[in-house]
Parts: C-alpha cells; structure tokens; sequence
C-alpha cells in the first residue's frame, strides 16, 4: 500500500450542504436555515451512511477477494445518487446536500471524486506492484 493509498484511507467522512439561494438573505435568516438544514438532515445523513456501507462492503470483498477493483467502479455514480436523494429531501428548505472525504491535511473532495482517487490510486498501486513482482520474478529466473 503507498503513502497516497494511505492518507486517502485515513480521511473521515464528513456531511456538508450549500444554500440553494443564499442572496439577499440576512445574516439571521441564513443561520436558520443553515440550523433548519442540519437539523433536517440528521436522519438522513444516517441513512446516507448506513446505504453507502451497505454497498461499499461487498465491493470492498469482491475486489479482496478476486483481486480486481472492478466492481469499485460503480462506487462514485452510487455516492451520486445518495447526494441527489439527500438533496431531494432537502430542497422544500433550499438546501443541497452532501458528503465529503476530509483528508488529514484538511483538503476535502466530495464522495464521487473520492472515490474514483481511491480507484484509480488502487489501480495505480496494484499496476506498481504487478511490475515490481515481474521484475523480481523475472531476476530469480
């Protein structure tokens, strides 16, 4: 596993939303709706959560265990669809929903691009080893 497959693994799961129309909202009335937000948002976040583990889990298996990260490809369309459920919840109160991964240098990428990275990096990594194990095995011989 290289360092970047590392730090990419390490990052926390964080919920985030923007205003749908912030313009020509007082500070007040922007902080609550952003309160109204987070309020509403706190069962699905939960739901979001526990349907992404769901499916992320015996992805995760088939690729550990057929050694191929095919089957992650539909990860960043499935984070897509969560996004857009989370939003349609949220819409009567002009809000858009999301989810982000926060790296441990405070970057933060939003769930689909985090994980096409986490693919391709895989790939990237498993491509790497592939040629370090040919090699090696191409100098014994």
């Amino acid at each position: 596993m290289t360092a970047r497959f590392s730090d990419l693994v390490a990052a926390r799961l964080v919920f985030n939303f923007e205003l749908a129309a912030p313009d020509g909202l007082s500070t007040s009335e922007r902080e609550t709706r952003e309160q109204e937000a987070y309020a509403t948002s706190a069962p699905w976040r939960g739901d979001y959560e526990r349907k992404m583990l769901a499916a992320l889990a015996p992805l995760a298996d088939e690729a550990r265990l057929g050694g191929s990260v095919s089957g992650l490809d539909a990860l960043p369309g499935l984070a897509r669809s969560l996004d857009a459920e989370l939003t349609a919840h949220l819409s009567p109160i002009g809000v858009v929903g999301f989810h982000e991964m926060e790296m441990a240098d405070g970057r933060r990428l939003r769930l689909p691009e985090y994980f096409a990275t986490v693919i391709a990096t895989l790939r990237q990594d498993i491509a790497l080893w592939a040629s370090s194990a040919t090699t090696g095995f191409e100098q014994v011989h």
